[in-house]
């Protein structure tokens, strides 16, 4: 069976969804996306998400009512989901509340170079895998932090 690539493209431009059409024609068809990049800037879950976003740079829907430890697990998780929406909404290193954001997933790092807090204060290699990925599609793969992670994640594996 012969797959004709074009009509997927066609497919996805015909949808008229802006982070898609960001994304089609920044990574797949290589042509100028000012417009579109002009656009996600007012898109309005961007800016719900940017608003919403804490003061220590994190962000958490709801307040744990039982162990106030777990109330940093919510933080963490609310968080990392927040920040891979806001890498496909076109956020980059240059927008205030990614650079809020990052400082706070930092906070999370041990000495070890691990990201913890996940669950309470044990070693998740799920979020920390999770946590290097989003930082790097952010652009941060070359930070030593970022490295001293990825150490970390290849002598402890499972």
């Amino acid at each position: 069976m012969k797959v004709n690539p074009n009509k997927a493209i066609e497919f996805l431009l015909a949808r008229g969804n802006l982070p898609i059409l960001y994304w089609l024609k920044k990574d797949i068809l290589e042509v100028p996306i000012d417009r579109e990049f002009k656009n996600l800037q007012k898109y309005a879950s961007r800016i719900r998400i940017l608003k919403s976003q804490k003061p220590n740079g994190g962000w958490c829907k709801r307040k744990y009512e039982g162990h106030p430890r777990w109330e940093k697990s919510y933080y963490i998780v609310d968080t990392l989901k927040n920040m891979f929406k806001l890498h496909n909404f076109g956020c980059t290193l240059k927008d205030e509340g990614i650079k809020k954001a990052i400082k706070f997933v930092f906070s999370t790092q041990s000495k070890a170079g691990d990201f913890r807090g996940a669950y309470l204060n044990e070693y998740a290699p799920t979020y920390h895998a999770l946590s290097l990925e989003i930082l790097c599609l952010l652009g941060h793969d070359k930070d030593e932090k970022i490295q001293k992670g990825f150490r970390w994640i290849s002598n402890n594996r499972q």
